[in-house]
This record gives C-alpha cells, sequence and structure tokens, in this order.
C-alpha cells in the first residue's frame, strides 16, 4: 500500500500548495520562516511521524484525531504485512523475513544504526538474510540505503557492497512498534536517547526517497567521518546531516572543507539559518531536497 509523504499528509490536514509553496520561498532564499508559523508546522512533522501515511490511518485520523484509534489501524496493519510476508515469501524464507522486519526498530535505536545480521541471530550473516532484506526492500515494507565511501560525484560507483541501513518504508508503522509512551514523548517533544535518532533519520529517509533521492550514507576512514544521507544536486555532492536535537556537527564541518562540496544541510528542531556554507533547516523542509535530474544543466 502506498504511504503518503509529509506534503500529502499536509494535504489530508487541510493545508494547500500555497502554504506549502511559501515554505519553499523561505527554503528557497534562506530565511528564517515566522515563529509561529515555524513551531505549527514542527508539531505537524511531529504529528506525522507519530501517524505516518499509510492511507487507511491518515484516513480515519483525519475524521476521527484520536491516537489510540490510529495506533490500533497501524497495528491490524502490521498484522497484515506479516500476512503479506507468510503469504507471498517463499516458505523456507517466510521466518528470516519477519525476523529482519522486526529486527529494524531495535537497530535503529542504536547509536550505529547499520544493519548487522548477528542482531538477527548470533549466527547471522548475509548469505543466510541478505535475499531476505532485499525481498523487504522489494516489497516496499522496508527501504534500504547504500553506504558509500567517498562524497563524490558518481556516488554509485563508491557504493560499499553489502554494508547498509535498512529503515521501514512507512515512519508510523515504526512508531507504533515502539508504543504509544514513545509516541507521547514524540509529541511532546521530551523523546531522548538514542531511539530519538533512529526516529528522526527514518523519517528523513521516507521523506528524500519520496523525492526521487537514493538512500545512500558516508562512511569514510573507519567511521571517522559519517554522514546521514548525501545527495547528488546540480552544484555537487550535498551532506544532508539530521539532529533530533541541538548538538554538534562535526563530520558535517569537516564534509564543508572540502572544496568540492558547494554546501550542506543540517536539519533540526529549530528554524533556517546559514552559517557559511552551513544551513539549517527545520525538519520538514526535508520535503523540498531533491537530487539534480538529467538535462538540469
Amino acid at each position: 500500500m502506498h504511504s503518503l509523504s509529509l506534503r500529502e499528509f499536509l494535504w489530508a490536514k487541510g493545508y494547500g500548495d500555497g502554504q506549502i509553496d511559501m515554505l519553499r520561498g523561505f527554503f528557497e532564499r534562506r530565511e528564517k520562516v515566522p515563529e509561529p508559523i515555524n513551531e505549527k508546522f514542527l508539531a505537524l512533522t511531529r504529528e506525522y511521524i507519530v501517524v505516518g501515511g499509510m492511507p487507511e490511518v491518515v484516513s480515519g485520523y483525519v475524521d476521527f484525531p484520536h491516537y489510540g484509534e490510529v495506533q490500533r489501524t497501524q497495528e491490524k496493519l502490521l498484522a497484515s504485512s506479516i500476512d503479506d510476508i507468510h503469504k507471498y515469501a517463499d516458505s523456507q524464507d517466510v521466518q528470516k523475513i519477519e525476523q529482519c522486519y522486526r529486527a529494524i526498530p531495535r537497530l535503529l535505536s542504536k547509536e550505529n544504526r547499520k544493519f548487522k545480521y548477528t542482531e538477527i541471530d548470533r549466527m547471522g550473516s548475509a548469505r543466510k538474510y541478505l535475499s531476505c532484506v532485499e525481498w523487504l526492500n522489494d516489497a516496499k515494507l522496508a527501504s534500504m540505503a547504500e553506504c558509500v565511501e567517498a562524497p563524490l560525484a558518481g556516488l554509485a560507483a563508491y557504493v560499499k557492497e553489502g554494508t547498509f541501513k535498512l529503515y521501514l518504508s512507512d515512519i508510523g508503522m515504526l512508531c507504533s512498534l515502539y508504543g504509544m509512551l514513545v509516541k507521547r514523548q514524540i509529541l511532546d517533544g521530551s523523546l531522548a536517547g538514542s531511539m530519538k535518532g533512529g526516529v528522526y533519520e527514518n523519517l528523513v529517509s521516507g521523506i528524500l526517497e519520496r523525492n526521487g533521492v537514493p538512500l545512500r550514507y558516508l562512511n569514510k576512514d573507519g567511521g571517522r567521518l559519517e554522514m546521514e544521507f548525501l545527495v547528488e544536486a546540480a552544484e555537487g555532492v550535498v551532506p544532508v546531516e539530521f539532529k533530533a536535537q541541538v548538538g554538534a556537527t562535526r563530520s558535517l564541518d569537516k564534509l564543508l572543507d572540502i572544496g568540492s562540496i558547494p554546501y550542506g544541510y543540517k536539519l533540526a528542531g529549530g528554524n533556517v539559518g546559514v552559517v557559511g556554507k552551513k544551513i539549517t533547516l527545520p525538519h520538514y523542509m526535508a520535503m523540498f531536497i531533491s537530487q539534480s535530474a538529467s538535462g538540469d544543466f
């Protein structure tokens, strides 16, 4: 089932293209959004994290905005997804695919969110589980982000085979697996710990993927230089770092010292700001980040 993007969620909530284009204007001009408007859309983004974009969930929520009912519908859809695995996957892979699917929330709650087969079972390996992960990706239940070893044009040439992250295709389904307490803390802004980072990373991955951006992250020099997302824009490779809370941006700062990097985005829970080549954006403005299309130059 097709999951609604953040933009489509905003449409369902009654926000039209005029209001979204207004936000795009602030993004393009690198100007601060008036604070009441910024706070409103940050709150709507937290709402989207909890509700997600599954049409049945969004439709029910718009008609009856009750988070308990959202959770019940998501749990029903989760059961349906598991049923689909059992129905359509090869019988010898069903259990392994379900294990991979259920492991995603646990893996995303860690500081190092790289997918590790040994987190599924102690004897886990690519030979045993890679085809199962690929099945989830092909079925659009999960999305794989490839690891690259250099922030250079032609990112596909620098992919590190066998190293990847795995996200749930719908952010609301991820939150449903964490439960109502986590949802409450997301909504009121009190969620803390590495889980928060994983939730927001999954949010950004979904937004970028819906924008047509291939999901790629940087891991260079044995992990000493990392970046959550890299986007090939017309000007060059653009690093995208997200922050679930206020914090240093050491890796982004290092990348911005590279002459071929035109600028970088820091997605955070604040407002628009520019310091040198670093552009800080509120989380919801990820919906305006896209890669260059062929024929753009």
